[in-house]
């Protein structure tokens, strides 16, 4: 049964503007009946690896850039996948095991951004765009930070946000802040006008609006600044391993060094999202879904439709996406198999 999509996707894929939407209604199926959510793929974040965790093992940093720069409504923790569905009646907070069983709604928030740090679940909600924290059995939810955002990672005890109390737009940019997971010690690391932040396990990569569209990067602390990139990129970038993947003023997709230098083009599709799991990006364009080697090889479309795929995360061996075509939430093994409908009933 199709919902109406909530304004939320709007606000959260702030990146989506550079591709054609016009998506209306969205449809969900019930991941535990039939996708195994296993750990988040390696790779989406430098020197952080949640790949095939121990049931055990907790988090540094609370999700992937890759996925967090698509949206953030999946992310893992040891034995347990959380996940979110930001609609208005069907909206909420999930876990279950990695094998689909033991479903349980923690939460009715619409909860995007989501990270996973220890016992703490870290999320966006769309209500009022604040950072709200909620232990990862449902218990003990609790307001973090009261500055309206759009974008944030948690590493460690630290969270890293761009501030929208700010009377230029998220389109603009906005500054980054941080402050500690118990809501203390907040202070401005950046004053550039920040869209797409990105964050690894020791620095943070973003597109500075304020020096025309280049890639910048900052210590924790807010130290030693670098500009990355010597001309406009566009506006959005996913760190992927130790280079930084985005989509050129041409639309074609390339990559950078996480430490700068030259620019490498990765192909010449028109690209609008990118993701990747190490071994492959993982990328839509309007006329589908596809992946590639880093280096431009290996090339081979997953999916295909006539007006593109966005919002992708990825959660283990599979691709969620979104379908512009008809409106409608989509999982897909990594290879393009085993394409499946998540209903939204």
């Amino acid at each position: 049964m199709r919902k109406e999509m909530n304004a939320f996707l709007l606000i959260a894929y702030l990146f989506a503007i550079v591709v054609s939407g016009g998506c209306n209604n969205m449809q969900r199926q019930d991941l535990s009946e039939h996708d195994s959510l296993q750990t988040v793929a390696s790779g989406t974040a430098s020197s952080v690896d949640n790949t095939n965790q121990r049931a055990d093992e907790l988090n540094t940093l609370g999700n992937t850039a890759g996925n967090l720069t698509n949206g953030g409504y999946a992310a893992v923790q040891g034995e347990w996948a959380y996940y979110s569905f930001p609609y208005d009646s069907l909206s909420g907070l999930f876990r279950m095991k990695p094998d689909g069983t033991d479903k349980q709604k923690l939460s009715n928030d619409k909860a995007y951004s989501i990270n996973v740090v220890g016992d703490w679940i870290y999320y966006i909600n769309a209500d009022d765009n604040q950072i709200y924290a909620i232990g990862t059995d449902g218990d003990g939810k609790r307001s973090v930070c009261q500055d309206r955002t759009y974008n944030f990672s948690v590493v460690g005890d630290d969270i890293y946000y761009t501030n929208a109390n700010y009377h230029y737009s998220e389109y603009v940019g906005l500054p980054v802040y941080t402050i500690r997971t118990d809501g203390t010690d907040q202070k401005e690391l950046c004053s550039d006008k920040v869209i797409s932040m990105n964050v690894s396990s020791d620095r943070i990569y973003y597109i500075n609006t304020d020096d025309d569209g280049k890639i910048y990067s900052i210590d924790f602390d807010g130290d030693n600044r670098r500009r990355l990139s010597h001309s406009f990129i566009g506006w959005h970038i996913a760190v992927l391993g130790d280079r930084i993947f985005y989509s050129g003023s041409n639309g074609y997709m390339y990559s950078i060094s996480t430490d700068g230098g030259s620019e490498q083009m990765v192909c010449s599709d028109i690209v609008s999202f990118i993701n990747g799991d190490g071994e492959f990006v993982y990328y839509s364009t309007r006329d589908g879904l596809f992946r590639i080697k880093p280096d431009g090889t290996e090339k081979h479309q997953l999916s295909s439709n006539e007006r593109g795929f966005g919002l992708m995360q990825l959660v283990g061996n599979r691709i969620m996406y979104f379908d512009y075509d008809d409106g409608l939430f989509y999982s897909i093994g990594i290879d393009g198999a085993d394409r499946k409908l998540i209903e939204l009933d």
